[in-house]
């Protein structure tokens, strides 16, 4: 029987295991590794491990081989089909937690904004990038002082640090926020209220509208 530290026992492992999880098909090692973005060589000494655990089939085409995940297993369908499912699952709940926590904040933001990882919809995310508005400029420092208190919960569970921004409308336009901006016109999300005039374009947050209402 598999056992669970040969099959996940290296990051090169289980990147691929979640790939060919994720696809009904069979890929050689060059494809594989070019996919991944890892080394060819990394690539191809996991999959010798991983056909040698049963998990990962090989079949020989010609002069090349072709790597497929043995969905038949019960350890596949017992341990790594739901672990992939409870990962994929993972940013859907540190987005509730996060609104959840936002709606709790006193004062109350104009406007909040995540960008960064999260908000691309990375799924190994290093931490989450936010942006809040204060509705008055004298608000600021109450708002950061709520942020910080606000978010030390979802620091602990998800185990990620919390890089917030706070600042007043009228900072949009210095320097110092130029770089945070630009990087919400790319990639941001609304979570939270009604975004000012030069940030009307971001995209809005629509899960969990039961949650944002």
């Amino acid at each position: 029987m598999q056992a669970l530290e040969d099959v996940v026992g290296s990051r090169v492992n289980i990147a691929i295991l979640r790939h060919l999880d994720a696809m009904n098909d069979a890929f050689s090692g060059n494809e594989i590794a070019k996919r991944l973005g890892l080394r060819e060589s990394s690539v191809r000494q996991a999959l010798r491990r991983l056909v040698a655990t049963g998990i990962v089939t090989r079949t020989d085409i010609g002069n090349s081989a072709a790597y497929r995940l043995d969905r038949e297993l019960a350890f596949q369908r017992s341990i790594l089909a739901p672990m992939f499912r409870a990962e994929a699952r993972l940013r859907n709940d540190i987005l509730r937690t996060i609104v959840r926590a936002v709606r709790r904040l006193r004062p109350v933001p104009k406007a909040a904004f995540l960008f960064g990882s999260v908000a691309r919809g990375a799924r190994d995310f290093s931490d989450v990038d936010m942006l809040f508005l204060a509705s008055k400029e004298r608000d600021r420092a109450s708002l950061r002082d709520s942020v910080a208190e606000g978010f030390a919960g979802v620091q602990r569970r998800y185990k990620v640090p919390v890089s917030a921004v706070v600042a007043a409308e009228a900072e949009l336009g210095s320097a110092n926020l130029a770089a945070v901006v630009e990087a919400i016109r790319r990639e941001g999300i609304v979570i939270w209220g009604a975004p000012s005039a030069a940030l009307r374009d971001v995209r809005k947050l629509e899960l969990f509208e039961d949650i944002r209402s």
